[in-house]
C-alpha cells in the first residue's frame, strides 16, 4: 500500500479513499493504526474519527497472510486535527456611507442602518441607484459606466474575512435589484478619501445565492483584514439587468479562525 494524496476533512475520512493498493485482486486487507488515539482514531473499516485538535501519525499496514514474501510493508501519515471557529462581527453601531451619491428615498425604509437592523425577512433594506438609473431622486441615467460604493462603518478596527449577503425579499421584486459580486474592496483606518488600501478584487458571489431560490450568499471568503472602514465598489457589471436599484437586505462580516492547539 502507498499514500496516495492528501485531503482536507471535517471530521471523518475514509483512509481506503487515500491509498492505492498493488495487485487488487490479491488484496487481503489493510490494518490502520493511530499513534494517539485520543487525537483520532480509525475503525475497522478504514474511517478516520478526528476527536481533539492535535496530531497524530496514522501507519496502514497490509493485514497477515500466509507466505507473506513481505510482511513488513507499511506506510505512514501526519494528520493534523484542527478546529474552525466562525464568529460573525457585533453590528452592533454599524453604520453605511453612499460616498458615491446620495440615498434615492425609495425603496421604503432605506437608510444607512437597515443592513445592519437584524431585520432579514423585512422590507428594511440599504439600497443605490445602479449606474445609468434613474430612481428616488438620485439620476444616475447619463453616467452608465461610473462605479458606486459605499462605505461601512464598523466602529473600530477589527479582523474579519468573510462577508455574508442577504438579498431583498421576493416578495418586493419592484424594489430593485441584488449585487451579483464587488469589483474591488478596499479598507481604511480613518474613512479618508486618501486613505483606503486595496484588500481584493473580484469578489464574485453570483453562483452561491439567487433571490428567487436563496436569498443568503453564506460566507463569501476574503483575505483578512484589520481596518475600522471598509469600502465595497461596483460597477455595471455587478447587478442584475433589471431594477434601477441595487440593494442589500442585511450584510455581515466575520472572523473564520483555524485553531491548531489547545
Amino acid at each position: 500500500v502507498r499514500q496516495r494524496k492528501e485531503k482536507e476533512i471535517d471530521s471523518d475520512l475514509n483512509l481506503i479513499d487515500l491509498l492505492s493498493i498493488s495487485h487488487r485482486d490479491q488484496n487481503i486487507g489493510v490494518i490502520f493504526e493511530s499513534s494517539d488515539t485520543s487525537v483520532a482514531t480509525v475503525d475497522p473499516n478504514g474511517i478516520l474519527h478526528a476527536l481533539k485538535v492535535g496530531k497524530t501519525v496514522i501507519t496502514a499496514t497490509p493485514a497477515a497472510k500466509e507466505n507473506d514474501s513481505d510482511p513488513d510493508i507499511s506506510v505512514t501519515m501526519e494528520v493534523q486535527v484542527i478546529r474552525t471557529v466562525i464568529e460573525d462581527c457585533d453590528r452592533t453601531g454599524w453604520t453605511i456611507s453612499a460616498t458615491s451619491h446620495s440615498l434615492p428615498t425609495t425603496p421604503t425604509k432605506n437608510s444607512v442602518t437597515a443592513a445592519f437592523d437584524d431585520d432579514a425577512n423585512g422590507t428594511s433594506n440599504f439600497g443605490l441607484t445602479r449606474p445609468g438609473k434613474n430612481s428616488g431622486g438620485v439620476n444616475l441615467g447619463s453616467q452608465p459606466d461610473i462605479q458606486i460604493w459605499f462605505v461601512v462603518d464598523m466602529t473600530k478596527a477589527q479582523k474579519v474575512n468573510y462577508l455574508r449577503i442577504r438579498h431583498i425579499s421576493t416578495s418586493q421584486p419592484d424594489y430593485g435589484t441584488r449585487w451579483h459580486k464587488f469589483v474591488e474592496i478596499l479598507g481604511s483606518d480613518t474613512g479618508a478619501d486618501d486613505s483606503w488600501t486595496s484588500i481584493v478584487t473580484n469578489v464574485n458571489f453570483d453562483s452561491m445565492s439567487s433571490v428567487l431560490g436563496n436569498r443568503d450568499t453564506g460566507n463569501v471568503s476574503i483575505p483578512t483584514s484589520e481596518y475600522r472602514y471598509l469600502k465595497f465598489v461596483g460597477d455595471k457589471s455587478c447587478f442584475d439587468t433589471t431594477g434601477n436599484t441595487a440593494q442589500i437586505n442585511e450584510l455581515y462580516l466575520g472572523l473564520q479562525t483555524k485553531i491548531t492547539e489547545e
